[in-house]
């Protein structure tokens, strides 16, 4: 019991203020961020509730793709034959080498919804990444509202834009919805899938609390009126990474912004299928993140850097005889309230078998994000992104 009445000198007293401060932090941006995934309500369950837009807007499903014709095969009759009164599903097809424009001919004329923009020239140079080709997408479009996907994306119902559009009102034109990666028993499918959940558990939070600053091409629903008005990718032609992410990251904001976690509304992706595409697919997101509103940029970095001092001071404390006990009882006082949200969180999101891991997939994704930052500053930019 000796560690009850341990007696502080300076440099141990300041080292304890420190960690308990950022650990009161990391506490607090669990229940904050967290919570709002795990105590989620749908719009219209919400007190507060805003009223609705009162019909069923047109809506235009946008998909650009390349040399991707047995995804669209698969997946792309589910999205033809959703149980929406109004719809259309856009397809640019971006010079594809395979049999995409054939099939895609073929689909045209069993499902008269689909419109096919065909591109028989890679995108100029000054263009980079996919912007120019969705902005061609959402011009080709007829309808209020664009719904964006990706080919390798696969809605979880029929009922898909039926439940993304309840997110819209008068005020908000800017839906986040949720991408879940199908499952594979492989250890490298298992750290996708809990870095996949643990991204949106923390950008789907933060926009669920107030403070939208990214979103994914793969279930977003944006105004075709207000990307054109707000000038689009402009700004960004000349970054070959990021797309909705950037766009989202400069206008979406707290008023203009919702979330939906349903089940029906969520898509189902394919996961990387490799280290070195997953690596690829890592860095392109890092150097998108590049690029986000400073408020952006910091939101990103504040749980890897509150971990990082959480840590690095708890084993400066350990090395200088400060009573394990105390370490260990703070540990693990935050590793149960990461637990416990964690879990209730992944319950939302469909995926519950990681959350008791948390601790161990965040000590590694700490030393492994930063391998593949420093990677990135030597590799070189993916031109499809």
């Amino acid at each position: 019991m000796d560690f009850i009445f341990y007696q502080f000198t300076p440099l141990t007293f300041g080292l304890c203020i420190a960690a308990g401060s950022i650990l009161l932090l990391q506490i607090l941006y669990f229940f904050l961020i967290y919570g709002s995934v795990a105590w989620y309500r749908l719009p219209s369950q919400r007190k507060k509730a805003e009223q609705p837009l009162g019909y069923q807007p047109s809506v235009s499903v946008v998909i650009v793709t390349k040399d991707e014709q047995e995804n669209l095969k698969q997946r792309l009759p589910v999205i033809l034959e959703q149980q929406y009164p109004n719809f259309e599903v856009v397809v640019v097809n971006n010079a594809s080498s395979d049999e995409t424009e054939f099939m895609l001919k073929v689909l045209a004329k069993i499902y008269p919804q689909l419109k096919i923009v065909n591109l028989y020239e890679e995108t100029p140079n000054k263009f980079q990444g996919k912007k120019y080709l969705l902005s061609l997408g959402i011009k080709s479009a007829k309808n209020d509202y664009i719904l964006l996907t990706n080919a390798n994306c696969v809605p979880n119902s029929y009922f898909w834009i039926d439940n993304m559009v309840k997110g819209l009102t008068a005020k908000k034109n800017i839906v986040l919805g949720y991408n879940l990666y199908e499952r594979k028993n492989t250890l490298l499918n298992t750290l996708i899938q809990y870095e996949s959940l643990n991204n949106a558990i923390n950008y789907e939070g933060m926009a669920l609390w107030g403070n939208p600053y990214k979103a994914t091409g793969d279930n977003l629903i944006i105004s075709r009126q207000e990307f054109f008005n707000t000038g689009g990718f402009i700004p960004y032609y000349n970054i070959s990474s990021g797309d909705m992410d950037l766009y989202v990251n400069r206008i979406a904001k707290r008023k203009t912004t919702s979330v939906i976690l349903h089940e029906e509304a969520y898509v189902k992706t394919e996961a990387p299928q490799s280290l070195s595409a997953w690596c690829r697919q890592k860095r392109r997101r890092l150097r998108t993140a590049h690029f986000y509103r400073f408020w952006g940029r910091f939101i990103v970095a504040t749980p890897t850097i509150t971990t990082l001092l959480l840590y690095a001071l708890l084993s400066i404390l350990f090395f200088t005889g400060f009573p394990y006990q105390w370490i260990l009882a703070a540990l693990i006082l935050k590793f149960f309230i990461q637990i416990l949200l964690f879990r209730k969180s992944s319950f939302v999101l469909m995926k519950n078998k990681l959350s008791i891991f948390a601790p161990i997939f965040e000590i590694f994704f700490l030393f492994f994000n930063v391998i593949i930052g420093i990677n990135t500053l030597f590799s070189k930019k993916e031109r499809w992104d």
